[in-house]
């Protein structure tokens, strides 16, 4: 996949057809599902796909499939199979995960508003934090080997470090 591409690496011919690429050295082994329409579509910036724009992108992203599938039917003879991942891609929700990666400033963002929430059930609590508190729990397991064994030691080392702030602290009073 040529993760490169930007007008100053491509040549045209007078008809604006493509001619050549240059810097393909640039050009990256990545798995297909990270295969996925633009987010700039609308622009907007991929962390801001949010409530009101997401239907909007979604709308964008579904033609440019649409019109990706058409494409790749007449190349590939009838076939479709990169459409179909990256339908799949949007209908799961790794399209989320996948984009995350090319988007280190946004990923924290992208993982709050389109990744947690497919893992906790929202709808148990009436407020968001809670329901951030369930899948933090639910995922310390895996932060780490010997989860358990480790929060259990920082807690003693919260517990020892505020009783040395009360030591050193505390105002001793005369009687």
């Amino acid at each position: 996949m040529f993760t490169n591409f930007h007008l100053s690496n491509i040549f045209v011919d007078s008809d604006w057809d493509m001619t050549s690429i240059i810097d393909l050295e640039w050009v990256c082994a990545r798995p297909i599902e990270m295969l996925h329409p633009p987010y700039w579509l609308t622009s907007c910036s991929l962390d801001g796909l949010n409530e009101e724009y997401l239907e909007e992108y979604t709308s964008v992203h579904a033609e440019f499939v649409e019109a990706f599938e058409v494409e790749e039917r007449s190349f590939k003879g009838g076939d479709s199979p990169y459409t179909h991942i990256m339908r799949k891609g949007w209908e799961l929700g790794t399209y989320w995960f996948t984009a995350a990666l090319d988007c280190p400033n946004g990923m924290f963002n992208l993982y709050l508003t389109h990744i947690q929430s497919r893992f906790t059930n929202p709808s148990r609590f009436t407020n968001p934090v809670e329901a951030g508190a369930d899948f933090d729990r639910i995922m310390s397991a895996y932060w780490s080997t010997n989860t358990a064994e480790f929060i259990a030691a920082k807690l003693e080392e919260k517990e020892a470090y505020i009783g040395q702030l009360r030591k050193k602290f505390t105002v001793e009073t005369a009687e």
